[in-house]
């Protein structure tokens, strides 16, 4: 996961990386177990995968806000509704 992200948030350079690893991977991964979605068993689901991606670069972007920020996109929430109820 932490290769996948770190192309697709195109870090070019190492100076994301500890934030990446410790920080921004367990948070995601926190966010869905609280969110019912079994994180273990969908490692390998594409579907799971794009979510992942769509949470980083909404946490990623907003980094630093204090307050409310723009809400999850509702294809965000789309997603997280269907990893929590189709993947048994």
């Amino acid at each position: 996961m932490f290769e996948e992200l770190k192309l697709y948030l195109k870090f070019d350079t190492d100076d994301q990386d500890e934030w990446l690893k410790n920080t921004l991977i367990p948070a995601i991964n926190g966010y869905f177990k609280n969110a019912g979605i079994n994180v273990e068993k969908l490692e390998d689901e594409p579907l799971y995968h794009l979510a992942v991606q769509m949470l980083a670069t909404h946490w990623n972007e907003n980094r630093g806000v204090i307050g409310n920020t723009k809400n999850i996109t509702f294809g965000l929430e789309a997603i997280i509704t269907q990893l929590r109820y189709s993947y048994d």
